[in-house]
């Protein structure tokens, strides 16, 4: 039979458990936005050719566009 300070450690590892669960599952599991997936799909598109020098003015103007909205989204 378990002692009384058994089930009471148990008890608190599983409300521990618990909240890590939820935490985890609040930090994982909320849906992204389309506009920002689409968004990041366009940023990391503009970056890449950025890096490779295939953009001319108006796609940097862009990229710079896009990343503000990124930001805006995120706050």
């Amino acid at each position: 039979m378990k002692s009384m300070s058994d089930v009471m450690l148990q008890t608190h590892f599983n409300k521990l458990k618990e909240e890590l669960n939820k935490s985890l599952k609040e930090k994982y599991d909320k849906p992204e936005n389309p506009a920002e997936i689409t968004l990041k799909k366009v940023f990391n598109y503009l970056k890449a050719k950025s890096i490779t020098s295939q953009l001319d003015s108006d796609g940097q103007e862009l990229l710079e566009h896009v990343a503000k909205q990124l930001d805006d989204l995120k706050k």
